[in-house]
């Protein structure tokens, strides 16, 4: 009979840890960065007029995009490219694969709910147009990505998306020049959370062109909102957000970012004798952390035990020793 007692008391004990485990406190979080670049276009900055692909003696364009979403350690990733100024056409990619209405698979770049509804991540981007003429798209390229991770159970969601408009590109001006940049950009950032542990955010956009024999960057502009800084080897112009920005909170509460302005740049002289690489990139990413409370409504999420939890464990295993000495 003692037996029998002491295994009673085990499996009430392995139920009440069971119970402990689950009965944690539901949270919610979300992180979102949207960033998008309209109508960006390379001028001969004297003139005004628009480059033409006439313009160029070597040019060699390419555009490609990364896709990461996650979450609790699954995965959906792409990666593309396309080459001669050809547009990247809108992708979307969640975990869950099947997008869920609380991740607005149909408006990516729209701002996230919140709380949230569902857990999950997204990562999206496209982009269309050309900065110069003479490629078979209008001209002016707009670039728009977005990376959203939120959860509703204790867990951890991340996101990122990227695009390099003009990954790779080297030419020759059949003239020496300065280029003069010029676009308009929008942003929406945000950081929201009812518990532990972190949600944070993150942007970034930026522009070099690089001498080809040298190695040497001869222009670096990455905006950030305040004019004249952010920018060598060129002349800032307007500077109308910060494309440069992080948001986060650590523990409950909320943090966010709204902008929407202008940008202009001119560079110094190009010489026609030299040739150039120019890289654009634009980057999101998003990340949540939540781990599971020790009150409040019980949640399905993973959680991990508390004090009382490992000690009432050790009592079952405890009391199955004992049980087994005794039979």
């Amino acid at each position: 009979m003692s037996v029998i007692r002491n295994a009673v008391l085990v499996g009430s004990l392995a139920l009440a840890f069971g119970a402990s485990m689950v009965g944690t406190a539901q949270a919610t979080a979300v992180a979102q960065s949207v960033l998008q670049v309209v109508s960006l276009q390379f001028r001969n900055a004297g003139t005004g007029v628009a480059l033409d692909a006439s313009n160029f003696d070597i040019l060699n364009i390419q555009a490609s995009t990364n896709l990461n979403p996650s979450l609790n350690g699954v995965f959906n990733p792409f990666s593309t490219f396309t080459v001669g100024g050809a547009p990247l056409p809108l992708t979307v990619r969640c975990v869950p694969a099947a997008c869920p209405a609380g991740l607005n698979p149909g408006a990516p770049f729209a701002n996230a709910a919140t709380p949230p509804t569902v857990d999950g991540a997204l990562a999206a981007s496209i982009l269309t147009g050309a900065p110069i003429t003479g490629l078979g798209q209008p001209l002016g390229a707009t670039a728009k990505t977005s990376a959203l991770a939120q959860l509703v159970n204790p867990g951890v969601a991340n996101s990122s998306a990227n695009i390099g408009m003009i990954a790779k590109l080297s030419f020759s001006l059949a003239n020496d020049t300065a280029m003069r940049m010029d676009f308009s950009s929008l942003l929406h950032m945000i950081a929201f959370l009812d518990s532990d542990l972190t949600a944070n955010t993150g942007v970034g956009w930026s522009i070099d062109i690089v001498n080809h024999a040298n190695g040497a960057t001869v222009f670096h502009w990455a905006p950030d909102g305040v004019i004249g800084t952010g920018i060598s080897g060129g002349v800032e112009l307007a500077d109308g957000c910060n494309l440069q920005l992080s948001v986060g909170v650590f523990g409950a509460g909320s943090a966010s970012a709204d902008c929407s302005g202008s940008e202009s740049a001119v560079t110094g002289l190009l010489l026609a004798a030299n040739q150039y690489d120019l890289t654009i990139s634009e980057q999101n990413r998003a990340d949540v952390l939540v781990t599971a409370s020790s009150s409040g409504p019980s949640s399905s999420g993973p959680g991990l035990p508390e004090p009382s939890s490992v000690l009432l464990v050790a009592l079952a295993l405890a009391g199955l020793g004992f049980a087994r000495r005794k039979r």
